[in-house]
């Protein structure tokens, strides 16, 4: 039997094993054929997508204001690097040096590890971070469009997505527009196949539709 429903159809089994009669409608979660869709329907994923993605910064930058914060102090953290390097037995011109690399280098881990708690167990277990909920997208395995994608598919992804981010920020200003440029081709591109998937989804079989 089938229900029709206005935009996208359901299937509905009928059972009549319990007192009275059951319907269930299974909606068709995945998303419809990009032919029928047209370009609408992937712009409008797509802007979702992006304000998702802005809406994840936001929280990973509010957990790192809070990490930052020591005490209230929001230098409280640059004293704790001042501490670590105290007992370092460098000249006083190379010290400020080394405090500043051992700053970054210790801001990166920071980052990289607030982006990955944050991240990486949502995505395994429901599909969505707290931006995708918001904007009611999901990311699911590309061959069944209903699970999420598990442990090592959303390490892939936040491993991807981190390190391109890690590179557009240490690398120089020509550099980044080359990347950005080369990095919006390729994507591009992979948008443009049989489903809207960007690089990194294509590495990892995932797939971001509607919820």
């Amino acid at each position: 039997m089938r229900v029709g429903t206005r935009g996208r159809r359901s299937s509905c089994e009928v059972t009549d094993t319990l007192p009275g009669t059951l319907h269930y409608c299974f909606a068709q979660k995945h998303q419809p054929d990009r032919r029928a869709t047209g370009l609408s329907m992937d712009l409008k994923l797509l802007i979702r997508r992006i304000l998702a993605r802005l809406i994840d910064l936001v929280v990973i930058y509010i957990i790192l204001g809070l990490l930052f914060s020591i005490d209230g102090d929001p230098a409280g953290f640059v004293r704790i690097l001042e501490a670590i390097t105290q007992g370092v037995e460098v000249p006083t011109d190379d010290k400020f040096q080394a405090l500043i690399a051992i700053f970054y280098l210790l801001l990166m881990i920071l980052v990289w590890s607030v982006a990955f708690f944050y991240e990486v167990p949502f995505t395994a277990v429901c599909g969505q971070t707290l931006g995708k909920a918001i904007t009611r997208i999901q990311v699911v395995i590309q061959d069944s469009q209903q699970s999420p994608p598990g442990f090592w598919r959303s390490v892939g992804r936040w491993f991807v997505i981190w390190s391109w981010i890690t590179v557009m920020v240490w690398v120089p200003t020509i550099a980044k527009v080359i990347l950005l440029l080369i990095t919006l081709v390729i994507n591009v591109a992979t948008w443009k196949s049989t489903r809207p998937q960007f690089l990194h989804e294509v590495f990892t079989d995932t797939v971001v539709i509607k919820s």
